[in-house]
């Protein structure tokens, strides 16, 4: 699931937008998830993105990828 989603993050959906908060809970550290969340959130075209990305970018050692993809 995981390898699936770094692979193709554009086909993300609601399964990541619902499995990924359980992961970034299991391992707050992991920027990859935190990343692939608010990828997963854009793909879904969530209101609770714009929230997500100022409370994520934080923690996200690439701004410049997430700029890239989600802004």
């Amino acid at each position: 699931m995981i390898e699936k989603w770094l692979k193709n993050p554009d086909e993300m959906g609601a399964e990541a937008v619902a499995k990924l908060p359980e992961l970034i809970a299991q391992y707050p550290y992991c920027a990859t998830y935190r990343l692939l969340y608010l990828i997963a959130l854009a793909n879904v075209h969530s209101t609770r993105l714009q929230e997500e990305v100022k409370k994520q970018a934080i923690s996200i050692l690439m701004k410049v990828l997430l700029s890239d993809k989600i802004v």
